[in-house]
């Protein structure tokens, strides 16, 4: 039996499994993904969320670059605005290999690759595939979560995003927002250190 069983691997799942190992509880990581950070993603974070700090988990060394300034582009004009909190732009992969390494050194279990496909609820615990047993199950599985379809509950929307890197030279981050080509989404290009992430999102299915 385990003590509490995290579905999903990514930064969320590996930093609930971390605080989980720090406070004595063992946690058991089940992540279908062989590779770490394999995931569309822009990687810019903000330094605080309410009173929660991205820092208390994130190591400096993740950090790329520091911004106090943005670039949004809506249809055909242009504005800089000045940020009332820093945005970070971020190494992902290293992010989640540092955690992955802290969770590994407090002893959480963590099995890539591993698919979570059946949850089950027995008489007095959870059965995942009818091998691992626990009371408790946290769901960190994105999107298409299986805690999520398990508890009933339903997804009413959805979005999508696609997202690469390219060498190119140091400017302000970027957001250009244009109805005609990209309804109810946006285009972003973040720099990083030697790079700009740039990417797509959407939540709607009409691209033209």
């Amino acid at each position: 039996m385990e003590d509490v069983i995290i579905v999903g691997g990514g930064i969320s799942g590996l930093a609930c499994g971390l605080r989980l190992a720090e406070e004595g509880i063992s946690p058991l990581v089940l992540e279908k993904e062989r590779e770490l950070g394999h995931k569309a993603c822009g990687e810019m974070v903000v330094d605080h969320v309410g009173t929660f700090s991205i820092f208390e988990f994130l190591p400096k060394r993740c950090i790329e670059r520091k911004f106090e300034r943005i670039i949004f582009k809506f249809y055909d004009r242009e504005y800089v605005r000045e940020l009332f909190t820093p945005l970070f732009t971020i190494n992902r992969k290293k992010f989640e290999t540092i955690l992955y390494r802290k969770c590994k050194r407090k002893g959480v279990v963590i099995k890539v690759g591993r698919k979570v496909e059946k949850i089950e609820r027995k008489k007095n615990f959870l059965c995942i595939d009818n091998e691992f047993n626990t009371r408790i199950v946290v769901g960190a599985d994105g999107f298409n979560s299986i805690v999520r379809k398990f508890i009933g509950e339903k997804i009413k929307e959805f979005g999508f995003a696609l997202s690469l890197k390219l060498s190119c030279k140091r400017k302000l981050p970027e957001i250009v927002i244009n109805k005609h080509i990209i309804p109810q989404g946006y285009v972003w290009k973040f720099p990083l250190k030697k790079e700009i992430n740039f990417g797509i999102g959407s939540v709607s299915s009409k691209i033209n």
